[in-house]
């Protein structure tokens, strides 16, 4: 090729234009140029696209189409990811995967798609604890979670769990507060809110009056409905004894309504009944009714 072009180039080109050093320069540039295309054009199609990061899941994908037999290079090429997707699998164990770590799923062939989406799932539903919930997250396709199933540990969770504490109850009369955050949901503060409130009211006469306390909502309640009682006396009121301060201090009755119940007794006498609270212009009888538990006529 340099020959042909010194034969029929240089005598034009370098007599008319160009020194004899830059037309070799010319031909060298002009042979790197086709070098490289042909060592362009032997290389094997796609062999940039290989996915170097090869996980399991990756491994339910279709051969590749661009291996051709005849070529030997390619044909090894195309059998190393192969080879990596069996490595992957055999990777595999059986594991808890609420436990495990982002590196542990990277170390067994997870994808990093798969990963992400695990993680970002379990951070709202939490600990996942059967199948069936995994799957309801579809962080991958049911065929990826059939070949990912028979290495998913849930014996943990569908072992009966027996706690004691489960059984002991809860007073919510005699209670203090370390014996309070035993109850679910129910923390330091919590819980002493709880007793705050109780000394208020005079004590529990019905589960359902924890509701009544600030930051206890019907999830909290009803996680503990079943480990709550209330027994004992509560502290009663006695009407004809008692301070318009005193009974605006019951959270029941507000101010106005206590200044009504002292005046009336001035103006007519000691009450005979509490029954009588209902007679008394402009009082509620729905509030009379949820107060009239801490309500008493003492005996002289």
């Amino acid at each position: 090729m340099y020959k042909l072009c010194k034969a029929f180039l240089l005598p034009v080109v370098w007599k008319k234009y160009l020194t004899i050093a830059e037309v070799k320069a010319l031909i060298i540039l002009a042979l790197g140029v086709m070098i490289s295309i042909i060592i362009e054009d032997m290389l094997p199609l796609g062999e940039s696209n290989i996915d170097v990061d090869f996980t399991y899941f990756d491994s339910l994908a279709q051969p590749d189409k661009r291996n051709k037999p005849g070529n030997d290079q390619t044909s090894e090429r195309n059998r190393t990811p192969q080879k990596r997707k069996n490595s992957a699998k055999q990777s595999l164990k059986v594991f808890d995967i609420n436990y495990a770590s982002a590196r542990d799923l990277y170390g067994m062939g997870l994808s990093s798609e798969f990963v992400r989406n695990w993680f970002a799932a379990k951070s709202g539903k939490g600990f996942v604890t059967s199948m069936e919930e995994f799957r309801a997250l579809q962080v991958c396709s049911n065929s990826q979670a059939d070949q990912l199933e028979p290495y998913l540990d849930w014996s943990r969770y569908n072992r009966p769990i027996n706690r004691v504490e489960s059984l002991v109850m809860v007073d919510l009369n005699t209670a203090d507060s370390s014996m309070l955050t035993q109850l679910q949901g129910v923390g330091k503060v919590l819980a002493s809110r709880i007793v705050r409130y109780r000394n208020r009211l005079g004590g529990f006469v019905s589960e359902k009056q924890l509701l009544e306390v600030y930051g206890v909502d019907s999830s909290v309640f009803s996680k503990n409905q079943n480990r709550i009682v209330c027994t004992g006396e509560v502290v009663k009121i006695d009407l004809n004894n008692v301070t318009e301060n005193r009974l605006s201090s019951h959270p029941y009755i507000s101010w106005s309504q206590a200044k009504l119940i002292v005046r009336f007794r001035e103006q007519h006498g000691d009450f005979k009944h509490v029954q009588q609270l209902y007679a008394l212009h402009g009082a509620d009888s729905n509030i009379i009714h949820r107060v009239e538990p801490y309500l008493e006529i003492a005996d002289d």
